[in-house]
């Protein structure tokens, strides 16, 4: 399949143990953002550092 961009959406995770952030590498300590679409998780707080263009799904 190929692959196409858009923006990330955001939605708010409740992780049950600590994940680095893709954006900064520190954990994430209970809960942050993950993308609906391609699974990206970062802090709440570096939600709005993201390439918004960045997001990468598999077309079918």
């Amino acid at each position: 399949p190929e692959a196409d961009t858009q923006s990330h959406t955001f939605r708010c995770k409740v992780f049950k143990r600590p994940r680095p952030c893709n954006l900064c590498h520190q954990p994430i300590h209970h809960q942050g953002s993950c993308c609906r679409v391609c699974k990206y998780v970062c802090h709440k707080a570096c939600e709005n550092k993201v390439r918004i263009d960045a997001c990468i799904y598999a077309l079918s």
